[in-house]
């Protein structure tokens, strides 16, 4: 079966560019036909040497290294798939189980779906951290309510709405009063 492509490397210009002009499109012939997977079919000697020594080399291993990445199925697939929400909960659900990412992979399997170490990985680190995000913006807004003797605010829930209103009426109150001036003290 003929390759569809190969790579023409910048390298081969310089054994171009030393022949002269009809040697030099020869030698273009010859590297599309090997790079084909065709033979050679030119009697010149020159030509025929700086294919297999130089040429050739660079092509089977360009050639064996696109077909390592097929097998190991770097090349097979494409990019990985996003995962949805819920394949992240279930990836979430198993982590905090205590399986291991192995376990995690065979388990989404059954469930239907492939994900892969890395993902997993990625999608338990990316869950840990909006998870601590969220925890700290709770913190931070939730307020410090202070009500008459207290500076707790889980027994603030305890209170009744009636002692809300009574407290916010006092404050309302106490804003309404007007300051009395200080005088201005300097100590020299």
């Amino acid at each position: 079966m003929a390759k569809e492509s190969f790579i023409f490397y910048e390298s081969w210009y310089e054994f171009i560019d030393d022949l002269e002009r009809e040697d030099a499109k020869e030698l273009v012939y010859q590297i599309y036909r090997v790079g084909s997977d065709k033979p050679m079919d030119t009697d010149d000697k020159m030509i025929q040497k700086l294919v297999k020594s130089f040429i050739l080399p660079n092509i089977k291993g360009a050639q064996r290294r696109y077909r390592t990445a097929v097998e190991n199925g770097k090349k097979s697939e494409g990019a990985p798939r996003k995962t949805t929400p819920e394949e992240d909960n279930i990836i979430w659900e198993l982590h905090l189980e205590g399986l291991t990412y192995d376990e995690i992979v065979e388990r989404c399997d059954t469930y239907g779906f492939k994900v892969s170490k890395n993902t997993i990985g990625s999608r338990i680190r990316e869950r840990k951290k909006n998870e601590e995000e969220l925890k700290t913006n709770n913190q931070e807004q939730e307020p410090g309510f202070k009500t008459k003797n207290e500076t707790n605010p889980t027994t603030f829930k305890n209170n009744s709405n009636s002692n809300l209103k009574e407290d916010r009426e006092e404050e309302l109150e106490a804003d309404s009063e007007p300051e009395t001036e200080q005088p201005l003290h300097y100590t020299f």
